[in-house]
């Protein structure tokens, strides 16, 4: 619709500048003529800048919208990052913790009734040297 009403109005032009080949120049209706076709021209000329600056918005539009995208997605992978990073340190502690604790309890023994203490393999060395008081 809004292509079809702009043919018909540059086809009015045109029909406006064929019509002033067949006028004479010293009339009125010549200098008439000549203002109808430059305030068309005009009109045309307004409207193509109009249009320029709506499809700028439009596209400057759709780069924003693209950029937000990107940028969702960027976060999206950022935080699923930060996740598996937190897992891992996470992993980090526990996993050690967990090994040393497996390997001080299996290393645990009861030596005897009369004394009545735990031994470990694992901190055999580290006992004699605590002070108790």
């Amino acid at each position: 619709m809004e292509n079809e009403i702009r043919d018909l109005f540059d086809d009015e032009l045109r029909a406006a500048i064929e019509e002033l080949k067949y006028l004479r120049k010293d009339t009125k209706a010549y200098s008439d003529a000549v203002d109808t076709v430059a305030r068309m021209y005009k009109i045309r000329t307004e409207e193509i800048a109009a249009d320029r600056a709506f499809m700028a918005k439009s596209d400057e539009t759709l780069d924003r919208e693209r950029d937000y995208e990107i940028r969702k997605e960027q976060l999206q992978s950022e935080r699923i990052s930060r996740r598996w990073k937190l897992g891992a340190d996470l992993a980090g502690i526990i996993v050690p913790a967990a090994i040393y604790a497996l390997c001080f309890f299996r290393g645990l023994k009861y030596e005897g009734e009369e004394e009545g203490i735990y031994t470990s393999h694992t901190l055999k060395s580290v006992i004699p040297k605590l002070k108790i008081r």
